[in-house]
């Protein structure tokens, strides 16, 4: 794919990125959470400064990402029925 230059605004800073065209979309859905979780946290808790929100904002998504990558991967569809065909066999002999 081809890479394209992609601007987000994240806490009134604009970052220039090069990405592939099909990220674009991602890229912007993200730097529009990380400002809505920003924004959520100013509302809620004291801070002294946008770092300290950026870094709350990021916090929650990434530590769900971790509890997601530590979990094992669900079989596939494929694994699946080969394992129940396994099954089936020892219960037919």
């Amino acid at each position: 794919m081809d890479a394209k230059e992609v601007e987000v605004t994240i806490l009134d800073r604009t970052y220039r990125l090069r990405a592939n065209a099909g990220d674009e979309q991602y890229l912007q859905s993200a730097a529009a959470l990380i400002n809505r979780l920003a924004d959520e946290y100013g509302k809620r808790f004291a801070h002294s400064d946008k770092q300290d929100l950026l870094a709350m904002a990021s916090l929650g998504p990434i530590t769900e990402l971790q509890k997601l990558q530590a979990k094992p991967p669900a079989p596939s569809d494929d694994r699946l029925q080969g394992r129940l065909k396994q099954i089936n066999d020892l219960f037919s002999n």
